[in-house]
């Protein structure tokens, strides 16, 4: 997962998308590089059933097994809202997925899975 942030305020952005992440940075977000890794999450089906963009397995072949959520990990689902004020907006619960989608935020897809609770190799997000 690359990271971005935006030089005129704290937000972060987020992508497995490393042409989104190089588009960021070419209109003026600060370059953070690779924040932490996710398993992909091809052809998952939102909060509500909707389905969103794939995004690219950073290059990496079918062979490696990324693609099944792993044990005790929820969807991270991925939101955007558009001008004037555009955001984007992560999260694994569907309360707030419908809450978001009430404001305009249009849901995008299922960046990867995160683990809800401790375990080895694991750091909090």
């Amino acid at each position: 997962m690359w990271e971005s942030r935006a030089n005129s305020s704290r937000d972060s952005f987020y992508t497995q998308n490393q042409a989104e992440h190089l588009y960021s940075v070419q209109i003026g977000f600060q370059e953070y590089g690779a924040a932490f890794w996710l398993p992909c999450a091809q052809n998952v089906a939102g909060p509500d059933g909707q389905t969103g963009s794939v995004f690219a397995n950073l290059g990496f072949t079918d062979d490696v097994p990324m693609c099944a959520r792993p044990a005790g990990a929820a969807p991270l689902y991925r939101f955007y809202k558009g001008s004037p004020a555009t955001d984007h907006f992560y999260t694994t619960s569907k309360a707030d997925a419908d809450l978001v989608q009430t404001m305009g935020y249009v849901y995008e897809g299922v960046e990867g899975y995160v683990f809800s609770a401790p375990g080895p190799g694991r750091v909090p997000l």
